[in-house]
């Protein structure tokens, strides 16, 4: 009589957990992914997220915020590239003996003691909760569930460890899709790499969450860091809107405006107010953004100059825009509008722009000078 072959992955795991567990690690990967592109569409589109503003559910609150970020990345390239491996390690657990088992058991542990604590960080700390996210830490918690018991099973009949450069093999088999993913998502967004006003690095800057005008495919990008209690960053303004008007210009440009209110009530970076008020416009035109309009509130806000930008001239501003508001109030209340003003100002810093309006075009930072030809020059490949 003929044996049947048992699967060395059966011996550890039963065959409904392993293809639960092969189906949760597919669909982590997919939802993953899709963040990253409703990531890299925000920014380069300006366009909200798909579940923006239904209550506690607020994508842009957890997605704009600092904590969807770490060493430069988005978590999500870091969510794609774990269940990537979780998938690599699930299938080469069928012929390779009880060692990727172990691994995707160890592995879905870290991932769900991180998909507990994120969920933390964005109920305590953000105070909105993105269903993308928590729908990927739920995966990844019952992924340490169904694997959790089979993995120790696993590891006990492991009689040498897993070979280290299979397991360097499988990590860079994973890693090159994930890293390729995350260069042209970027790369989607336009020039988030900027040179430092003063020698030294480049940086990446986060767009997400950015302001901003014209074409999304547009072969020059500029980025203007704005205080909008500065006469010079109006100008700066205006003169971005006149380039877009120009003939020859049009579909040429990209405008991002990011936030650096000369402030101390906001800017850590400083240690004097210039311009009295500048951290409350900001965090409005910011809050306005949610609903399309922030590039028309900095503009209202521009020409409003000297207000001192209390509430009263908020709601007018507010009003001034097509909005209403107490929709405004609710939006500048959401802690994800101070981290993106935060967030610039630290970008800011860090690139050492110190002085506004702070320009760089295709990541090269201009001096002060004649910023339009500068401009028109790079658009027009002069």
């Amino acid at each position: 009589m003929e044996m049947r072959r048992t699967a060395p992955h059966t011996l550890f795991v039963g065959r409904g957990a392993y293809v639960a567990a092969v189906a949760l690690a597919a669909a982590g990967l997919a939802l993953s992914v899709l963040l990253r592109i409703e990531g890299a569409h925000r920014a380069a589109l300006g366009s909200p997220f798909a579940c923006t503003v239904q209550g506690t559910f607020d994508c842009e609150a957890v997605l704009a915020s600092k904590y969807a970020w770490f060493l430069g990345l988005p978590l999500a390239i870091y969510g794609a590239f774990a269940h990537l491996l979780f998938l690599g390690l699930l299938l080469a657990s069928r012929r390779e003996g009880p060692a990727p088992l172990a691994l995707a058991g160890g592995l879905s542990i870290v991932a769900g003691l991180g998909g507990i604590t994120l969920f933390l960080v964005s109920w305590f700390a953000i105070g909105s909760l993105c269903p993308y996210c928590e729908a990927v830490h739920a995966i990844d918690v019952a992924l340490a569930a169904i694997l959790f018991r089979p993995a120790r099973r696993a590891f006990a009949a492991m009689t040498r460890p897993a070979p280290l450069p299979a397991l360097l093999l499988v990590l860079a088999l994973c890693a090159v899709p994930a890293a390729l993913a995350e260069y042209f998502a970027r790369a989607w967004t336009g020039a988030t790499r900027l040179e430092r006003a003063t020698p030294g690095a480049t940086r990446w800057i986060d767009l997400s969450g950015t302001i901003a005008l014209g074409d999304p495919g547009a072969s020059t990008t500029v980025v203007l860091y704005l205080d909008l209690g500065c006469p010079h960053c109006a100008s700066a303004l205006s003169e971005a809107v006149l380039l877009l008007r120009e003939p020859a210009l049009r579909g040429r440009l990209r405008f991002y405006l990011k936030h650096l209110p000369l402030d101390m009530t906001c800017n850590p970076h400083t240690n004097q107010t210039l311009h009295r008020g500048a951290c409350g416009a900001a965090h409005a035109a910011q809050a306005a953004e949610a609903f399309g309009k922030g590039a028309e509130a900095m503009a209202w806000f521009f020409e409003h100059q000297g207000t001192g930008f209390g509430e009263l001239v908020v709601q007018a501003g507010a009003r001034a825009v097509g909005l209403a508001p107490d929709e405004l109030a609710r939006r500048l209340a959401a802690p994800y509008v101070q981290a993106i003003v935060r967030r610039d100002l630290d970008e800011a810093d860090a690139l050492g722009v110190r002085t506004v309006p702070g320009v760089f075009v295709n990541g090269r930072f201009l001096p002060p000078g004649d910023i339009s030809k500068e401009i028109r020059k790079a658009a027009l490949g002069r």
